[in-house]
């Protein structure tokens, strides 16, 4: 299966409480992993206040969360 990397192509699944600690996970497993504008390890936020980070599964499908209702 191709990876996908055009993050508008993107499934958001979850809000998480702790943005920094979904991204020490996601580093502990090397999985890669990106602010919305392409910036690798980071964190983006909205203009709405919203955190966000992008992140691919093993297939290569890109998987948005944030911390709607926790910020």
């Amino acid at each position: 299966m191709p990876i996908i990397t055009n993050e508008n192509h993107h499934m958001a699944f979850f809000s998480v409480k702790d943005m920094n600690t979904l991204i020490e996970r996601l580093a502990g497993k090397n999985t890669k992993r990106e602010s919305w504008y392409g910036e690798m390890t980071t964190k983006s936020e909205r203009p709405d206040g919203i955190n966000q980070i992008c992140f691919q599964d093993p297939n290569g499908y890109w998987i948005e969360a944030n911390d709607v209702g926790f910020q």
